[in-house]
């Protein structure tokens, strides 16, 4: 994504990843169960790379 390589997090994102954090600290059981069920497809599955590319009827997985 452009602004992983200029470094600059939207606002936006920003907001997300602090109410996750803020959720999980108080023990938001929904939350809590969502991480950590990414947790464990992030560490059970191999490496893997999604390219994506734009078309005229919106973002489609690469060929």
């Amino acid at each position: 994504m452009l602004w992983e390589r200029r470094g600059r997090i939207p606002v936006s994102i920003q907001r997300l990843v602090k109410f996750i954090y803020l959720a999980q600290l108080d023990g938001n059981e929904a939350v809590c169960d969502v991480l950590t069920q990414l947790i464990e497809l992030d560490a059970s599955a191999p490496e893997e790379k999604f390219v994506f590319e734009d078309t005229k009827t919106g973002w489609k997985e690469a060929a």
